[in-house]
């Protein structure tokens, strides 16, 4: 019945926001934004609606992956791209980390 189901959506949904909160990478790029951003001449509304606004486009970005992953046939052209991809992105991130590192080193 639908108790079954249910169950299975709270798990995955708890699971999704362990797994958002656990990410090291939400956590380095959220604290970057914040150092950068929020300075002590920063009011509290300000910073309220950043975190709405932040969040809201979080959200929205994972709703249309879900939504668009979510067809075959789009589900299908990924999993063909999935190793290009995962190529390029790490790929580009190496570079932005080289680019970190020296500039680090020159300063």
């Amino acid at each position: 019945g639908a108790a079954p189901y249910r169950k299975g959506q709270v798990l995955h949904s708890v699971f999704a926001a362990a797994s958002g909160i656990l990410n090291p990478k939400n956590l380095l790029f959220y604290l970057s934004l914040f150092t950068v951003v929020l300075t002590s001449d920063v009011g509290l509304s300000f910073k309220l609606a950043l975190a709405v606004w932040m969040t809201l486009v979080v959200f929205l970005w994972d709703v249309a992956i879900v939504y668009f992953l979510s067809t075959s046939q789009v589900r299908q052209k990924f999993a063909k791209a999935a190793y290009y991809i995962d190529k390029f992105t790490g790929a580009l991130l190496g570079i932005m980390g080289l680019a970190i590192v020296r500039s680090a080193l020159t300063k």
